[in-house]
């Protein structure tokens, strides 16, 4: 059934409210994988939608890129890989180019105006 107006969550993927998520465990893996769930009224009957959200963390890739990625149900995912991206430029502050550095100082006007 679908939730009372004021309470709906908003799926990540497709922008509508959705009612509940549902995590699905593959077999033989501790990776979980998430869903949101929609209950849709079609022909006088309720059916589902799901719209995939991807794992709690990436961590195949994880691993390649060097800091850890998100899947949609982590919803501060953007500031954690700023965070993190940031500790990544730092820690090779040597290596950068003159093109890398006005580039990060741009990165910092854009991130100045939000205040």
């Amino acid at each position: 059934m679908p939730r009372k107006k004021g309470t709906e969550k908003v799926c990540p993927r497709c922008g509508q409210p959705y009612s509940y998520i549902e995590r699905k465990e593959i077999r033989g893996t501790q990776q979980k994988y998430y869903y949101a769930v929609h209950l849709v009224k079609e022909e006088g009957k309720w059916k589902k939608k799901r719209c995939y959200l991807g794992p709690k963390v990436y961590a195949y890739a994880t691993k390649i890129q060097g800091f850890q990625l998100y899947g949609l149900m982590e919803t501060k995912r953007l500031i954690e890989y700023l965070e993190d991206i940031t500790q990544e430029i730092l820690s090779r502050a040597n290596k950068l180019t003159e093109d890398d550095i006005k580039r990060v100082r741009r990165i910092r006007e854009m991130l100045n105006s939000l205040e």
